[in-house]
Parts: structure tokens; C-alpha cells; sequence
């Protein structure tokens, strides 16, 4: 499967551009993923019947472990970052909603971003393929060749980022309905200073709650929920999710043009 974009490129100075959206770049591209709720429903006033948990073969943190080589180790994914509450402030003003791409090793990065600045939407993409790099001007839309400068990817290798982070995590343990859907899902914390290489300044004391949720064969990574306060202007009930999906597939990347 091929990430194609299309547009006029110009090599244009990109200093104020790469650094209004580095940050989100970065925030899209982490993390990996994989982190499901399972709620129990009730109806008609009767409580649902409490399913008889599913056998795991190895431990919580081993588990985990499991997923950070996977993901180290990860040739290829596909990404997206969603706020289900709340957003994140990127440098230079803006503010991102959602983004998906796309990652294939050792390299090569795409990525859509939904921002806003104010009142103004702003949809920002980049792609970055060994020392070349390109990103799209917030203001006119149009591609900006920004090889002979810094890379915005040059620093940031999304696989090994998802595997430090999942390195991070503590208390981890199965949650109640351990297997469900195809998936193992877990319960965990981390301290929101872990993920400040990815979406900036952090209130570095607060602890997340995470649920992850992993393949119940490979244990790789599928969907990471975070709940809680990361950045000042965040609520307390801020839920961020981020899902991997195509692991290990075909996916080529290709310049604009």
C-alpha cells in the first residue's frame, strides 16, 4: 500500500514552519498503541452476568515486555492519534485534534495532522524519507522542501519511541475481563514526565492511567488509552487514544509531488 501526496513543492525557508509542528509530528508518531475499555452493560434493570475471565498464558509485565520488542522491532505501522477529551498545544500556537500516518523502518514518515490556530482550522502534513523532508506551509497549504535544514524527523525513530515508553509503564496488571475481542487488554500508570519528548512541557507530576490492549496471539501492540492530565491547559478527564494498525505490512512512502 502505497502514501502518496500530491501538490506543488517549493524549497522555501521552513524554520518557522518545522518548529510550529514538530511537536505535533512527534506526539502523532508515538507512541504506539494499543489500549482498550471494556465496560459491562446493564439493562432493564439486571445486572449483566459477570463473564468468566480467560486464561493468560504469561504475566502482566511480561506482557508488556513482549510489546515494546515487538515494537522496536517493527519494520512498519500505521498510526492515529484521537482526543476523545480534550486536544494538545503544540509550539507555536497551535493545537492538534487528531493525526494519522505512517511509519516504514529505518527512516520514512508520513503524516496528516488536524490543528487549529484560534478560530482557523489548519491541516498540516509532512513526510520525511532518509535525509529529505518535506511539510506543507499551515498558512497556504503548499509544500515546503525542507531537506537543506533540519529534518523534522531527523531525531525521532516512532517504533523505538513506543518501545521506551512502554518501558515506562508501572503497575501493570490484567484487567478484569483479561481477554475479549481478539485482545489482551491490561491496566497500567506512568508518570506524565514520560511522555514529554512527545508532546512538549508536561505537568510532570501527575500519573496516567493507561489501558492497553495487545493482540492475544503476538502480544503486539493495537490501542493505548491515556487518561489524565499531561499538559497544564488539560482537564483532569483528558483522554487521548492512539492505535497502531498494519504492523509489519507493505506500505511505501513516497515524495510529494
Amino acid at each position: 500500500m502505497h502514501v502518496r501526496f500530491s501538490g506543488s513543492v517549493k524549497r522555501l525557508p521552513a524554520v518557522g514552519v518545522s518548529s510550529a509542528c514538530a511537536r505535533g509530528f512527534k506526539a502523532a508518531c508515538v507512541l504506539a498503541a494499543g489500549l482498550w475499555s471494556l465496560l459491562l452493560a446493564s439493562c432493564a434493570g439486571e445486572a449483566a452476568p459477570t463473564p468468566t475471565p480467560t486464561p493468560v498464558p504469561i504475566g502482566a509485565s511480561e506482557a508488556i515486555a513482549r510489546a515494546a520488542a515487538i515494537m522496536g522491532q517493527a519494520s512498519s505501522f500505521r498510526f492515529a492519534l484521537t482526543h476523545p477529551v480534550g486536544e494538545t498545544n503544540l509550539v507555536g500556537g497551535l493545537v492538534l485534534d487528531e493525526a494519522r500516518g505512517a511509519f516504514v523502518s529505518p527512516d520514512s514518515l508520513a503524516i496528516s495532522a488536524d490543528t487549529s490556530m484560534g478560530r482557523l482550522f489548519v491541516e498540516v502534513e509532512a513526510v520525511a524519507i532518509g535525509d529529505d523532508a518535506w511539510v506543507t506551509n499551515p498558512l497556504t497549504g503548499e509544500w515546503v522542501d525542507t531537506s537543506a535544514g533540519d529534518s523534522l524527523f531527523a531525531f525521532f525513530d516512532p517504533s523505538s519511541l513506543v518501545a521506551n515508553i512502554l518501558g515506562l509503564v508501572r503497575d501493570i496488571e490484567y484487567a478484569s475481563v483479561p481477554v475479549a475481542g481478539g485482545a489482551v487488554v491490561l491496566n497500567a500508570a506512568i508518570s506524565a514526565y514520560a511522555l514529554s519528548d512527545l508532546v512538549g512541557e508536561v505537568v510532570d507530576t501527575n500519573d496516567l492511567e493507561l489501558e492497553i490492549r495487545l493482540d492475544a496471539d503476538t502480544f503486539a501492540l493495537k490501542r493505548v488509552r491515556i487518561s489524565g492530565q499531561i499538559q497544564e491547559a488539560d482537564g483532569p478527564d483528558a483522554v487521548r487514544v492512539i492505535e497502531i494498525t498494519d504492523l509489519n505490512s507493505e506500505i511505501v512512502i513516497e515524495p510529494p509531488t
